[in-house]
């Protein structure tokens, strides 16, 4: 016998499953550019304002051992380089601190 109306289970319309997956979507990616924003505060140098060029860049150093230690010799394409830089970025979304 079927239930009756009042206590059926309705199936989610279609326009609102539309509107959480984009929803997730959008609020994963704000929390994953605001773990890497975290993260490049603290790679940054505290006085990167007193030497030239005046732009908050990690210490060259740092950046070609990073990039030495993750591909090698050969370097990958930009567009591989930022998925990964991407990925790092979810990682440290999930990760507790």
């Amino acid at each position: 016998m079927a239930e009756p109306p009042s206590t059926a289970v309705c199936p989610p319309r279609r326009e609102d499953a539309r509107f959480g997956s984009w929803y997730h979507f959008y609020v994963r990616h704000l929390q994953i550019a605001w773990a890497l924003a975290r993260f490049y505060g603290r790679v940054v140098p505290g006085d990167w304002y007193r030497r030239l060029p005046f732009l908050p860049l990690p210490p060259g150093d740092y950046l070609r051992w990073r990039l030495h230690t993750a591909y090698g010799k050969h370097r990958p394409p930009l567009r591989t380089i930022l998925r990964d830089v991407w990925q790092f970025g979810d990682w440290l979304r999930t990760f507790p601190g």
